[in-house]
């Protein structure tokens, strides 16, 4: 039934329970492979007065420490399938529900139903909440 499934992950307390999920998903369901993700968006603040700042230090270390806890969580795990290891900058919303199912045949994604509060999600949206509603593949939220 799934083959590939997509685990977004944001480095959050709930990445790892959402992980053991995703593995115990795929080990029912004999997949071939799992891609732990991580994609950081990228925020550049402007202003009339200040120009426009942006911390390529903070993004290269936030990068490397996402690279880290995806590459722990992937050791000592499944040995029934293969998984992989992604950090990528750009937007999570269509990375996560059109672009990761559309280029690497992703038929399921597991990811996590909170991250951020009710005020940021009111104002932002919530990634979870875009990906349940746009994605174009069956997509299982874990709490």
């Amino acid at each position: 039934m799934f083959k590939h499934i997509l685990v977004p992950l944001d480095g959050s307390d709930i990445s790892k329970h959402i992980f053991e999920q995703a593995v115990e998903i795929g080990e029912h369901f004999g997949i071939e492979q799992m891609t732990l993700l991580y994609v950081y968006e990228e925020r550049v603040i402007s202003s009339p007065d200040h120009g426009v700042i942006y911390d390529i230090e903070r993004r290269d270390n936030t990068i490397a420490s996402a690279k880290e806890r995806l590459n722990a969580l992937k050791e000592g795990n499944s040995d029934s399938f293969k998984i992989n290891v992604e950090v990528v900058t750009g937007d999570p919303r269509n990375l996560i529900s059109k672009q990761y199912p559309e280029d690497d045949g992703i038929d399921l994604i597991v990811m996590g139903a909170t991250g951020k509060g009710n005020l940021e999600r009111l104002l932002l949206g919530s990634v979870a909440q875009y990906v349940a509603k746009h994605a174009e593949v069956d997509t299982f939220l874990v709490r």
